[in-house]
């Protein structure tokens, strides 16, 4: 009998991988499609994955549903969906005593955590796969060998994502080849089942698009705001520069 499998989708941390990698063309990713062709062999039980909801922008907020929904329509039960939650803190500039406003996704690693060791608590799985390279899963892992030590559970690391933590601690783990990604894209249309409707892949979906910037010293030009690419919300610096015209151009960077 093959061996009952549990993926858990680290989505902000796949998120970085697949941008860096290839910005915005790897990103309708078929998250069960990928599972399955990283384990064949295995039964797949289900894909959690783990990301949070957009804030302030509401068409950032209509992609990022839009990609949830295409990902229920395509994939049914097998996919299970968690949000987390963003925490409010204030910060002070050093330099000039400003203060401001910013948002950080919270609970994700947690919340990995938590179903990681739950499903193992109820038997759920004979093996569990993490798609992350963050290291702060690393306690779960072991509390949930300890509770079933007989339990295989290997790390898959998004595109230029790696953990020496997480490899020395799954001597299982991989890298997710790109020919991986490229083979587990969403198709273009998918039917929603119960409401008999169409879920259709966006253009918009190509490009990411910032939300709102945070208020903050007007003399420091990064702000920490939230940005979607329609798949997955992740925090990102946004640069703000003068340009010949007097206008100002928006760069993105990842936060480091």
């Amino acid at each position: 009998m093959a061996e009952r499998l549990i993926v858990y989708v680290d989505g902000f941390n796949l998120y970085h991988g697949l941008h860096d990698s290839a910005r915005c063309r790897w990103l309708w990713l078929d998250l069960v499609a990928l599972a399955t062709s990283l384990r064949p062999r295995s039964a797949l039980q289900q894909v959690r994955y783990f990301t949070a909801p957009v804030l302030g922008q509401p068409d950032a907020q209509s992609r990022q549903q839009h990609y949830l929904d295409a990902l229920v329509a395509h994939n049914g039960a097998r996919i299970d969906i968690v949000q987390g939650r963003y925490q409010s803190k204030t910060k002070t500039c050093r330099t000039c005593g400003a203060q401001w406003v910013e948002r950080e996704e919270k609970e994700t690693d947690v919340n990995i955590a938590v179903g990681l060791v739950t499903d193992t608590a109820r038997g759920a799985m004979d093996a569990a796969l993490l798609l992350s390279a963050d290291s702060d899963l690393a306690p779960a892992v072991r509390a949930a060998k300890g509770i079933n030590p007989s339990l295989f559970v290997a790390a898959a690391f998004p595109p230029k994502r790696y953990s020496a933590e997480l490899k020395a601690l799954m001597p299982a783990s991989f890298q997710i080849s790109p020919s991986k990604v490229r083979g587990s894209f969403l198709p273009e249309t998918s039917k929603r089942q119960a409401a008999h409707s169409i879920v259709r892949r966006s253009g918009a979906r190509r490009g990411a698009v910032p939300a709102p910037r945070q208020t903050g010293p007007k003399s420091a030009f990064l702000r920490r705001a939230v940005v979607t690419d329609g798949q997955l919300a992740i925090g990102m610096r946004i640069i703000s520069r003068s340009t010949s015209s007097g206008s100002r151009r928006m760069t993105r960077g990842p936060l480091r």
